[in-house]
């Protein structure tokens, strides 16, 4: 299981989701706590920016193995695409004079 959850995060690295899904849950349907699986997850949907469950996934990979650093450096890449996200829905919903200088003065 081991080597196939590797498969699996290295198939994500590589961008091929499909693949890396589809070997990541195969590991999962046999060993629900398979922490290189759960990231696996979390970068697939890190990739398809589907931030809140790649966090989830994330999350629960390194409670399962702690000391999975590559878990926790993927979760600050979820939280800095979240924050990227929030502060360019912010900048769309002010005033197009506003944002500017147009405004009042």
């Amino acid at each position: 299981m081991h080597a196939r959850a590797a498969l699996a995060t290295l198939l994500a690295r590589e961008g091929q989701l499909d693949q890396a899904r589809e070997a990541a849950i195969g590991v999962l349907r046999v060993d629900e706590r398979n922490a290189r699986a759960m990231l696996a997850m979390g970068m697939i949907y890190r990739r398809q920016q589907k931030f809140e469950l790649a966090a989830l996934a994330l999350s629960q990979a390194f409670e399962i193995e702690p000391t999975l650093g590559e878990a926790y450096a993927e979760l600050g890449l979820v939280l800095l695409a979240q924050n990227d996200r929030r502060r360019r829905c912010r900048r769309s919903r002010r005033r197009p004079s506003s944002s500017l200088g147009l405004g009042p003065s």
